[in-house]
This record gives structure tokens, C-alpha cells and sequence, in this order.
């Protein structure tokens, strides 16, 4: 949840109390619609030919 929130990744490590990165990035999953949001804003230019679509996410819904 906090990748999904763009919490740095120095940031994450610290609060989940890892040595490093790597630890932290085996707990990190990124969901469909967080990639698509860091995509949109990796590369404005996305919106400007926009296809109209449907993201549909497979993944449970966390408890």
C-alpha cells in the first residue's frame, strides 16, 4: 500500500524496518491500476491519444 501511495523507497524500508531495498521490494506488489497511474504519469503524452478502456483487476481485494 505504501508503493502504491509513491512513498519513497528509502521512506518504505525505513518504516517497515528492513536493512534494505531488496527485503522491501519482496513484500511490494503493485496492482493494475497504481501501474496505470505511473504510467499516465510517466508519460503525459498517454492522455492525448487515450483509447477508451476498462481496467479490470484480478487481484483479491486485501482484508
Amino acid at each position: 500500500m505504501t508503493a502504491r501511495a509513491n512513498m519513497p523507497d528509502d521512506a518504505r524500508t525505513a518504516v517497515m524496518g528492513h536493512t534494505s531495498i531488496t527485503m522491501t521490494m519482496r513484500y511490494t506488489h503493485r496492482d493494475t491500476a497504481s501501474l496505470g497511474r505511473l504510467m499516465a504519469d510517466a508519460i503525459p503524452s498517454l492522455h492525448d491519444d487515450a483509447i477508451d478502456a476498462e481496467i479490470i483487476d484480478d487481484e483479491p481485494e486485501e482484508t
